[in-house]
């Protein structure tokens, strides 16, 4: 019987196959697939999981956010607060990234638009990384992704 006490090993450095802005798997030019490492790693993870919607991955469920269900939300620090718990668990639910290395900061950039940034300073020897990106509370739209 698998015990539920012990934690997930962590990895002690970030790998993924790398993806094109559209979504589809990045190809070297001998046809090989192209793979991202440690920041850009960490970066795509965290995009998957915020632009996945939950439950929409049926091999985990509990994998993806509902930030694009914030469409016609207030633009209010309820709803910063409310968007601020969703990626929290977006990002911890699994073990992925631990609360204690993950800051989420949110503003009104104007009356429908926030702005997010996430600070991630993981535990795995990878540098303090920021990126930012904005949620349209009118479409539920996540856009204007960048690392900072």
């Amino acid at each position: 019987m698998r015990d539920l006490t012990m934690q997930q090993a962590r990895p002690d450095r970030f790998v993924d196959i790398q993806l094109e802005p559209d979504g589809n798997l990045k190809l070297l030019p001998n046809g090989d697939l192209a793979l991202d490492d440690d920041i850009d790693a960490l970066e795509q993870a965290i995009r998957w999981r915020l632009l996945t919607q939950l439950g929409s991955w049926s091999l985990e469920p509990e994998c993806g956010s509902p930030l694009m269900a914030f469409a016609g939300s207030p633009n209010n620090e309820e709803t910063a607060e409310l968007l601020r718990a969703e990626i929290y668990r977006a990002l911890g639910h699994d073990g992925f990234l631990m609360l204690d290395e993950v800051d989420v900061y949110i503003a009104p950039m104007d009356s429908r638009r926030m702005a997010v940034v996430i600070m991630v300073n993981p535990d795995i020897g990878v540098e303090r990384a920021a990126f930012q990106f904005e949620i349209d509370l009118f479409t539920g739209e996540l856009s204007g992704w960048q690392k900072i």
